[in-house]
């Protein structure tokens, strides 16, 4: 739908085997960042056979980390902070894919908490992308929120990001670059996307 000639020049890499191994688009709201990570990705995964079609971005070797808030539950939601809220996010991406932040945090609940990716979320995802991929032979990790990450959280992504598992790629998304740590940044492909 959005940023046709920016996941061209994406897919293009993907083919020619020179797609960086980090990717940070900047979405500042309504910009199409999460669904466009999302198309790049599953095309990785889908190991180029398959068009990128519209679907709801469930694939096995495909990763996500989200911003989330601490529910009433918080005993359930420490064990694993990312699928706790694994229905919400599914339906948020079937649903409203071209969302803010402030959407998905009124999808996921009405209080006035604040969200964050925090470092449980990252020592999850990590363990899981160091495990032999499922069905294709590259593991894709989307982080949609990447200036909501936790000091901790960034720094145990940062050495992951400098030393990734062999095949993996990290498709990151932030609104605001001022907010990304500048190392984190350092490693990463910056690409602004234009309004759609």
């Amino acid at each position: 739908m959005g940023q046709v000639e920016i996941k061209e020049k994406l897919i293009k890499n993907v083919k020619d085997e020179k797609i960086p191994n980090a990717i940070c688009f900047i979405d500042q709201g309504g910009r199409g960042g999460l669904q466009l990570a999302s198309e790049i990705g599953s095309y990785i995964v889908q190991n180029q056979n398959n068009p990128i079609i519209e679907s709801t971005y469930i694939h096995p070797d495909l990763h996500y980390i989200y911003p989330t808030k601490i529910p009433a539950d918080k005993k359930l939601f420490e064990k694993d902070m990312t699928s706790f809220y694994i229905n919400e996010w599914r339906a948020f991406l079937s649903s409203s894919i071209y969302g803010s932040f402030n959407d998905w945090f009124s999808f996921t609940s009405s209080d006035n908490k604040a969200g964050s990716i925090r470092v449980g979320q990252v020592t999850t995802i990590i363990r899981s992308l160091n495990l032999k991929p499922f069905q294709s032979d590259k593991k894709v990790c989307i982080i949609w929120g990447l200036d909501y990450l936790t000091k901790e959280g960034a720094n145990k992504l940062l050495k992951t990001i400098e030393e990734p598992p062999k095949k993996t790629f990290f498709l990151l998304i932030a609104e605001d670059e001022k907010k990304i740590i500048s190392t984190i940044a350092s490693r990463c492909q910056m690409i602004g996307l234009p309004p759609v």
